[in-house]
């Protein structure tokens, strides 16, 4: 944990500072305690979301705080301090956004990361992965890896990310820092541990611009939710390519980011409430389906030619209830999407029955979203039936995202047989 003490102040309001002393724990928290509070900005200025807090520490080091809040209302004018809270910090410059700095080189060290890794292979090098945007190296000699003795040395991962053409810091952190730590969470099946970035702006003019510290902070993984897939670095005896591996991650974050934001929302910071963990699930398995499974070209014209009969023999005052209710006449029921998804899911974790998950999930859902009194009550899930159907859901996501990443099913079941997800469907697996 270190402690910065110094002044701080808005970037929009340079002249009014505050004493105050920036708390950093990596792997918990990033909290500034100001004396004093942070005026509250006008109308016409920059909304407080967009406009960074700036400190310098005492022994003049630069510091920028983005995407910071604060619990407590500003301006008011009487008080004699306040806590302000952000996900990451830059260290070493002032800067107005994460828009306005364009970087040449990025390097990402990983801590926290040898429960999941493999030893060391025969012949170390680096593996190179081409991503769209440029390269990213992870740098082998920096893995962790088991001695004879079976203890683990050097506790940092390098990636290092070399871009194609400019990019600015906002645009790597949705196109390579994002997607890589939730790489990391899906592999370890562990929230991801603390990262540090170090950024290489890009030259102005003859002289090379210094390098500044991205830190991002995480809360740390509860006790006994550690559970590798084993994918993350290479895998002994298994013929992975690890760098295609990466790869076909990236390009499945792309497509799916909305539904892993869901995915992960749940599966590593859970909700206290079954119900709302249960939607979620029920949310990210739909969404995925959606990108994953779009209609056919021949079911868009078969709904389209149903829709255009149905209105042709309707009379005005019908026409107009019902055209908007039959433009998703091409689109498949949840029960559908679940069962097809599910389906999949069964090559890897047999246990799974598609059609009797996909009926109690969507009337389960519905009776949670409509709360209207279910025709038949014995299909919608309550208590330790909720918990089991939730399982389920989980089992059955995250096998689809393993097949998509093009891991074949043999390796896939021996990746997950003993993660708790697996031992959690072999106890709780069934809602019967």
């Amino acid at each position: 944990m270190e402690r910065i003490e110094g002044l701080w102040w808005l970037a929009s309001h340079p002249a009014r500072t505050n004493p105050g002393t920036l708390v950093l724990a990596r792997d918990d928290r990033l909290v500034l305690h100001l004396e004093g509070e942070l005026p509250i900005l006008e109308l016409d200025s920059t909304p407080q979301a967009q406009s960074p807090v700036h400190g310098q520490s005492h022994g003049g080091e630069a510091y920028t705080l983005l995407d910071w809040f604060s619990t407590e209302p500003l301006g008011r004018g009487s008080r004699a301090s306040m806590e302000v809270h952000a996900n990451s910090v830059l260290r070493g410059i002032h800067s107005p956004s994460d828009d306005e700095i364009q970087l040449e080189l990025l390097q990402l060290n990983a801590d926290g990361l040898k429960p999941w890794s493999s030893p060391r292979p025969t012949s170390p090098r680096d593996f190179v992965i081409d991503l769209p945007h440029g390269v990213l190296t992870i740098v082998t000699p920096t893995w962790p890896t088991l001695t004879a003795a079976g203890s683990y040395t050097n506790d940092t991962t390098t990636f290092r990310f070399q871009p194609s053409s400019p990019l600015t810091l906002a645009q790597v952190g949705q196109k390579v820092i994002n997607p890589l730590r939730y790489y990391v969470t899906f592999a370890t099946g562990a929230r991801c541990p603390a990262m540090t970035t170090l950024v290489q702006p890009l030259h102005q003019g003859s002289s090379p611009s210094p390098m500044f510290e991205h830190i991002y902070v995480t809360e740390p993984p509860p006790p006994g939710r550690l559970n590798p897939l084993g994918i993350l670095l290479p895998i002994s005896g298994r013929a992975i390519d690890t760098p295609a591996l990466i790869a076909r991650w990236f390009n499945l974050y792309r497509d799916h980011a909305q539904a892993l934001h869901l995915f992960f929302a749940d599966t590593f910071r859970p909700h206290p409430y079954l119900e709302t963990r249960y939607l979620l699930m029920v949310q990210t398995a739909e969404l995925y389906h959606r990108v994953a499974h779009p209609p056919s070209p021949e079911a868009k014209q078969e709904a389209k030619r149903l829709r255009e009969s149905v209105l042709d023999n309707a009379s005005a005052a019908d026409k107009r209830r019902l055209e908007g209710k039959l433009n998703n006449l091409h689109e498949p029921s949840l029960r559908l999407r679940l069962e097809e998804l599910a389906t999949r899911a069964a090559a890897i974790f047999p246990e799974l029955n598609a059609k009797e998950i996909a009926g109690t999930a969507a009337a389960t859902r519905n009776h949670l979203t409509h709360y209207n009194k279910p025709d038949n009550p014995t299909v919608v899930a309550g208590g330790h039936e909720l918990f089991s159907l939730l399982v389920q859901l989980q089992a059955t996501v995250t096998a689809c995202l393993i097949q998509d990443l093009g891991i074949v099913d043999s390796d896939a079941k021996e990746l997950l047989e003993n993660t708790r997800l697996a031992r959690y469907l072999r106890l709780f697996g069934s809602t019967q």
